[in-house]
């Protein structure tokens, strides 16, 4: 089956972006809180992280191996599998800087922060790739 520019960069796009999300993901409290814009940090960084991985380990034109799209998942499952005092702790609202950094310090973070810079690490070779596409469509813009 023959792919479209359009689902190549529609690809491409939510794999950055993803990559995005997972650096922050493997970022210590105080930094994912800041790099979040301290609002909702716990939610919206699992959202991201998830939906992400979804968009790139389902996408007809993915260019990930098995054990690439293994990891992301696991990972997906990790984060789902997060207590509710790890994404909105007791008695607090996670919209400001102290709540949001109350629950990124839950140490079930911990273990993931790990496992999220191990697929980093594993998805460097996609990475590089997905470098190099954009590096080439701006050469060519």
């Amino acid at each position: 089956m023959q792919t479209t520019p359009h689902e190549q960069d529609d690809f491409e796009n939510a794999f950055f972006y993803f990559v995005d999300a997972l650096k922050t993901l493997g970022l210590a409290a105080e930094a994912q809180c800041d790099q979040m814009g301290n609002y909702n940090v716990p939610w919206e960084l699992r959202h991201d992280v998830s939906e992400g991985a979804m968009a790139i380990t389902q996408a007809p034109i993915s260019y990930l191996g098995i054990e690439q799209a293994t990891r992301v998942m696991e990972l997906v499952s990790a984060l789902n599998a997060l207590p509710d005092e790890a994404i909105a702790p007791p008695g607090t609202l996670t919209d400001n800087h102290e709540d949001s950094l109350k629950a990124m310090r839950h140490p079930s973070w911990e273990p993931i922060r790990r496992q999220a810079i191990g697929v980093l690490q594993l998805l460097e070779p996609a990475i590089e790739r997905n470098n190099r596409y954009f590096s080439d469509a701006n050469s060519r813009h």
